[in-house]
């Protein structure tokens, strides 16, 4: 009975080290898989983790993303863009699985399209020009990713910190 306790403490206990792992991948080999990482992101802030706004569950599409940054995707061999649920938000999460070379057209895509949802928002919300002035952005391995909305820092700093 003894041994049986035992047995079954190790199984729980690998259990345990094999399932608490985030299993999203990792950005340094470029293995994220982007999906479970934006419904992660989602969960925090569904828990109230950060003020992020809430993140459609569907991605944007290849087309529609290429229409949003003003950039040619065929340097991009993957992407995931998830805006809020509610626009008004201004919420955004994108990755671009991008050689380090193209980081020079990714800020100038950022910048347009950042300059477009100014344009799109300033006159209509209040904070506005505050949460449009706060986005993120930057390489982390093998991505460059654009983080938009309020607690923007507290996103990034859960991605920086994913091993």
């Amino acid at each position: 009975m003894m041994k049986m306790k035992k047995y079954i403490l190790l199984f729980l206990c690998f259990f345990c080290l094999c399932g608490c792992s985030h299993g999203v991948g990792k950005f340094e080999d470029g293995t994220m898989q982007l999906s479970k990482l934006s419904d992660k992101i989602n969960q925090k802030s569904i828990n109230g983790d950060w003020q992020f706004p809430l993140l459609n569950k569907e991605a944007i599409s290849l087309n529609e993303v290429s229409k949003l940054y003003e950039m040619d995707m065929i340097n991009i061999k993957e992407c995931e863009v998830h805006s809020s649920l509610i626009p008004a938000q201004m919420g955004e999460i994108a990755f671009f699985h991008v050689e380090e070379k193209e980081d020079s057209m990714m800020k100038q895509a950022v910048e347009k399209h950042i300059a477009q949802l100014k344009s799109k928002w300033i006159n209509l919300i209040l904070e506005a020009d505050a949460v449009l002035s706060e986005v993120k952005e930057g390489r982390i391995g093998e991505y460059y990713y654009v983080i938009v909305g309020s607690d923007a820092q507290k996103v990034v700093n859960y991605i920086q910190n994913m091993k």
